[in-house]
This record gives C-alpha cells, structure tokens and sequence, in this order.
C-alpha cells in the first residue's frame, strides 16, 4: 500500500512540473497584445472623422417585391461625411427563411463618384423564385 502511495505521488509530481514547465515555456513565446481575448479599440481621433454612409431601403419597395426572377430593387445611398468617394461598392444577401434547406444569392453594385453630401440611387436585379427542388 505504501508503494502505491508513493507511485501516485511521485506520477503527480512529475504531472505538475511538467505542465508547469509547458506553460513556462508558452508564456516566454507569446506576445501579451496578441493573446488578448477581446481586442481593444484605438481612441477614435476627433480631427479626422469616420466616413459616413446612410442607405435607405423604403419598405413600399419591399412590399412590392415578388417571388419571381428580374425583379429591380432600388436602393439609395447617401455620403454624410465631408470625403469623397470614388467609389462605394454594395453587396446584397438574400437569404431563404428555409433553415432545412438554406439557400442564398448574392449581387453587388457599385456607385461611381460619391460628392459629401450627395445621394445615388443603386439598382440591383434580384432573383426571388424559390429554389429549384432537389430530386434524389
């Protein structure tokens, strides 16, 4: 019995330092910065001011909207901000409620020559038929 005894302390002994030894070893590696779970966020400077984008969706435009192929979807995008954008590029998702069988289709735009205060209206050619049943 006391053999027994010594031979689970001694196996715990050499667990605990090792281990130790492991987790020495990867602190010596690693950058602090890096291995922060939840990232910090740069203080936003107050002279130079985040560009601002407003899109604007009216619901009489979804309402509108059937499940059907070649449908145009019009949105509106405004700059807020004081800088030009040369170009704003839009991606819309459209996304089954199916959650069995999900499905989705993309479609991008892109607004040319954005002026601080002006609105573009961007159209997107949408596909709304449900998808084609799969037969197995």
């Amino acid at each position: 019995m006391r053999g027994v005894a010594l031979w689970v302390l001694g196996a715990l002994v050499a667990f605990l330092a090792t281990s130790g030894a492991f987790l020495l070893l990867a602190s010596l590696g690693s950058d602090s910065t890096l291995s922060d779970p939840i990232p910090r966020a740069e203080p936003a400077n107050p002279k130079s001011p985040s560009p601002t984008l407003a899109l604007g969706l009216p619901e009489d435009r979804l309402r509108g909207l059937e499940r059907a192929p070649g449908q145009g979807l019009t949105l509106d995008v405004e700059n807020g901000s004081e800088e030009d954008f040369r170009s704003v590029n839009l991606a819309l998702v459209v996304a089954s409620e199916n959650t069995v069988r999900p499905h989705a289709r993309y479609y991008w735009a892109t607004s040319e020559n954005l002026a601080p205060g002006n609105a573009a209206t961007v159209e997107f050619y949408i596909d709304l038929s449900p998808p084609a049943e799969d037969h197995i």
